[in-house]
């Protein structure tokens, strides 16, 4: 008999399949997106061990809670659509991507076999499209019209040749709302002994496909300074809790020295050594950043090895400054923007509840820009408003209220670095992607 996994969207099937575990679809849930009947799993423990003659009452409880507990919540994983999405979105899997990707294949099928009768007058597309909604509608394959038979039958060639099932997921949630349910039903796979353990299935998932490390391994981002790093992974568990767990950050015990410089040869060091997770390097939006992007841009590095410039904010435009030509006020971003600029004006208050003054240095060569920096003092008090804000700061903000808005832009910036131009066994890739 065969044992068999659920994939839901709502109330609608969306995929299945069976004597396997669906393990690339594991990796788009975490461990706390599991749900399990702890009495379930304890009765079962207790029924498979066996029993003593004693134990005859609890034998009689164990079967009544077995027999009478609700298979579709007994053991899986349920998350948003909005999560889920944001995930696969990071492994490369994006909608556009895996639309790409199936309909290209399918032209290039189709030139070279032709198509069943059904399908002679229709696009690429509409072959797929009609796959999808055959897929969700819960008829047996025997029993759906004619077209949409064919167009399931042709689409899920390419699934059973081996095309990851998450392109096919990615698509599924295109048009989901984002905060409509997904979950993986796993119960019968466990009744099976697919699973021995239900602790960390999501960790197994992703360790057996590891040959995808580039798309399902950490991303690993290299930043100009452990406060940086700090600041970065707290913004990310504020703002994108959903994938926090997906980034790694260097640390103090890695060593990592505090400037653009660093950033630079580390990014280069990796894509020397052949590291196959993605990279991201985090550069202040300064005039050292500035040189330091230049210098990244002119020597070619791998599509997974990325870098990115902190944000301009908008109180940048117009900030209060202080050089040889005395105190005024000047654009800074591209000029000064560090890490402690992207939590808020009010972070920036010192003495007075005045913003704290950036200080101009020389110009940096190539590119003629003065550097500018708060002064040690102002930093450190900088930073210990950024700490007290994000100590006491919660998932649950309002993100048009200040300082939100621009911390979003910090974390979104980051993750669309970070987001793969392709995915893994990918062969068809848009033009912009394969560049």
């Amino acid at each position: 008999m065969s044992s068999r996994w659920w994939l839901y969207r709502g109330g609608t099937q969306i995929q299945w399949g069976r004597n396997e575990e669906p393990l690339a679809i594991l990796t788009a849930f975490t461990e706390s997106d599991k749900y399990a009947d702890e009495a379930w799993l304890a009765a079962l423990a207790r029924s498979d061990a066996g029993y003593g003659p004693d134990e005859e009452e609890q034998q009689i409880a164990d079967e009544d809670v077995i027999n009478a507990a609700d298979s579709t919540n007994l053991l899986g994983y349920r998350a948003r659509v909005a999560a889920v999405r944001a995930r696969l979105d990071l492994m490369g899997f994006t909608a556009a991507a895996c639309r790409h990707e199936l309909t290209s294949g399918l032209a290039e099928f189709f030139e070279d076999e032709d198509p069943a009768d059904p399908l002679v007058d229709m696009s690429p597309d509409e072959i797929l499209d009609r796959a999808l909604v055959a897929l969700e509608s819960g008829v047996p394959d025997r029993l759906l019209d004619k077209v949409d038979e064919a167009c399931m039958e042709v689409v899920f060639l390419f699934v059973e040749s081996g095309l990851d099932r998450r392109a096919l997921f990615a698509l599924q949630l295109e048009s989901a709302d984002d905060d409509e349910e997904v979950r993986l039903d796993l119960y019968d796979l466990y009744m099976a002994d697919y699973f021995k353990e239900v602790d960390d299935i999501t960790k197994l998932a992703a360790d057996e496909l590891a040959a995808s490390v580039s798309s399902g391994g950490p991303i690993i981002v290299v930043t100009e300074g452990v406060t940086d790093a700090r600041y970065l992974a707290r913004a990310l568990e504020l703002v994108a809790p959903h994938v926090a767990h997906m980034f790694r950050f260097l640390d103090e015990e890695a060593k990592a020295e505090h400037n653009s410089g660093q950033v630079m040869r580390t990014l280069r060091s990796f894509a020397a050594a052949g590291v196959t997770n993605r990279v991201v390097g985090v550069l202040d939006n300064d005039a050292a950043g500035q040189v330091a992007a230049r210098a990244l841009d002119a020597a070619p590095r791998p599509a997974t090895n990325r870098y990115l410039l902190l944000p301009d904010v908008p109180y940048g435009e117009s900030y209060p400054t202080n050089g040889p030509s005395g105190d005024t006020e000047l654009n800074i971003n591209g000029r000064a923007v560090s890490i402690e600029f992207q939590f808020g004006l009010d972070q920036l208050r010192v003495a007075q509840g005045d913003p704290a003054k950036v200080e101009w240095k020389g110009p940096q060569a190539p590119i003629n820009v003065y550097q500018g920096s708060l002064s040690k003092r102002d930093k450190e008090a900088v930073q210990r408003n950024i700490d007290s804000f994000l100590e006491s700061a919660s998932p649950d903000h309002d993100p048009t209220v200040e300082p939100w808005p621009v911390i979003h832009t910090l974390v979104e910036r980051l993750i669309q670095a970070a987001v793969p131009g392709s995915f893994p066994g990918q062969s068809y890739l848009p033009v912009s992607a394969s560049r």
